[in-house]
């Protein structure tokens, strides 16, 4: 008699593969939770790193400035805060703490997109690549001061306050392996010391004031190379007038800032890769033929974030975002007519004002785009607000509601006694805020054609992609520039070395 043979049913079979498959999905759920808990954390770390350091050295040199030397040039900022230029004078800071009297140094920060550099002589540093908005404004704000506030009244209290300024830095960094777009926010307030101590001590002489009694007396910092720019490339004329310490000091400064350049530049590919276009995974991983397959908006939004992330000279970065531009004004004449449908019941009435060329008409169209922005960052900060009060579990306490986009671009403008101005140009300004509030307020009741907050369509999708891979592509161009005008310097001021030894 032959032995029985053992085995399992397809019974038992199928009842095993659906264990180990239900365990393994538990299993897998798990890791993948987990991995995504540590990419956002580490995420969160990087910008926290990031902001906290440039927040830092940005506070040192506003402590630290010149009174009256503060300026940001209108032409170079921009409504939502993603381009912002600034610049000064300080006083060195000595070792002691108090401001050196003799000393100064001319800085300047440039937010382009989304890269944030420091600029001073011949010197530049990247801050960050990850920066979403920098904002900056006067301690004192007329509009909301109460009227049972005592110290207001006074004068001289309130241009104390006056010398305080509050800085707002956010930024915004995908998470590797999601869809999570994780945001840190770095605010605090800084005094101008040579400001508040002229303003509040009547016998005071500033260390501007001090400067001034012997202006032969004052040095540069930089004054060796102070006929360099900060950026762009040197010529041998020039580095045949430093001593070759100078040579090796400027030298050091240019493989500084090449290393710098092509560390961010690795980042910034990361950054336009993580860039989501709103396709779905197919259309994010950029499949080939497979995705192909889809929205057409979306096909453009991945095209054009190939380009600029493979881009690898300005030349070939600046036909991607000529693109991207293209595509960028065809999609906002869609939408501002959207919102303003009185005004603009065509897409192409906006591109009429747009390309006009009388100056009034430009500037309307200006007016007009610059509405429909604000209008839209104040509706998502209004559903990023509500998301997280409402969240679970809630916040303890409670955040005030964001300020308004609107309100603060639409604020009644006050005379800066530190900026001169004419009374027509101070009206000028008066007028144009005005003329905005008219266009935000014939705007507000409109984005309802734009579906719920967190749930728009592909098309609107694509359009805010395209508008972040620009920003992102202005950045990388710029770092492009520094790479290659670093190298191109380095080569110089080793030609001018070896000049000097042979």
């Amino acid at each position: 008699m032959k032995p029985r043979k053992k085995a399992f049913t397809l019974v038992e079979v199928l009842i095993a593969l659906v264990l180990a498959s239900f365990v393994l999905g538990i299993a897998f759920a798990l890791w993948s939770r987990v991995s995504r808990e540590v990419s956002r954390s580490s995420t969160r770390q990087v910008l926290q790193h990031q902001l906290r350091m440039a927040m830092d050295i940005m506070s040192r040199d506003l402590k630290s400035i010149k009174t009256g030397t503060l300026k940001a040039p209108p032409d170079k900022q921009s409504s939502d805060g993603s381009k912002v230029y600034f610049e000064f004078e300080k006083f060195v800071e000595l070792d002691n703490g108090k401001l050196a009297e003799n000393t100064t140094e001319k800085v300047a920060y440039e937010l382009n997109g989304s890269l944030l550099t420091r600029k001073s002589g011949s010197d530049v540093k990247i801050l960050s690549v990850n920066i979403f908005s920098l904002e900056m404004a006067r301690g004192v704000d007329k509009s909301n001061l109460s009227t049972t506030n005592l110290e207001t009244a006074n004068p001289d209290q309130e241009r104390a306050l006056n010398a305080r300024l509050d800085i707002t830095l956010t930024g915004q960094k995908r998470a590797p392996g999601t869809r999570i777009i994780e945001t840190h926010v770095e605010r605090t307030s800084v005094i101008m010391r040579d400001e508040y101590q002229k303003t509040v001590n009547k016998n005071y002489l500033s260390t501007n004031q001090v400067a001034q009694l012997g202006t032969d007396k004052v040095s540069n910092t930089d004054q060796n190379t102070s006929f360099f720019s900060a950026s762009g490339t040197f010529t041998l004329d020039q580095l045949a007038n430093l001593s070759a310490d100078q040579l090796n000091n400027l030298e050091t400064s240019q493989k500084n800032l090449l290393e710098q350049a092509q560390k961010n530049l690795t980042d910034m590919n990361s950054n336009i890769h993580d860039v989501n276009t709103g396709g779905g995974w197919f259309s994010d991983v950029n499949l080939g033929f497979l995705g192909r397959f889809g929205n057409t908006d979306v096909q453009n939004a991945n095209d054009l974030k190939s380009a600029i992330e493979q881009a690898t000279s300005q030349n070939d970065l600046k036909s991607a975002l000529d693109k991207d531009n293209d595509y960028i004004k065809s999609k906002e004449a869609k939408f501002i007519s959207s919102t303003f449908p009185d005004k603009f019941p065509t897409a192409t009435s906006i591109d009429d004002l747009r390309n006009s060329q009388d100056a009034d008409k430009r500037a309307e169209y200006e007016r007009y785009k610059k509405a429909y922005d604000l209008l839209v960052q104040d509706r998502a900060m209004q559903a990023a607000y509500q998301k997280l009060i409402t969240s679970s579990p809630a916040p303890n306490p409670v955040p005030a509601p964001p300020e308004s986009a609107v309100d603060r671009a639409t604020a009644a403008p006050t005379k800066n006694p530190d900026v001169p101005e004419t009374d027509a140009q101070f009206q000028a300004r008066v007028t144009e805020a005005q003329e905005l509030k008219k266009v935000c307020d014939a705007g507000k009741q409109n984005l309802t054609w734009m579906g719920t907050p967190g749930q728009e369509t592909t098309e609107i999708k694509a359009y805010e992609a395209a508008k972040m891979l620009y920003n992102y592509g202005q950045s990388k161009s710029e770092l492009l520039g520094m790479r290659d005008d670093s190298k191109t310097n380095v080569d110089l001021i080793q030609q001018a070395k070896s000049g000097k030894t042979g």
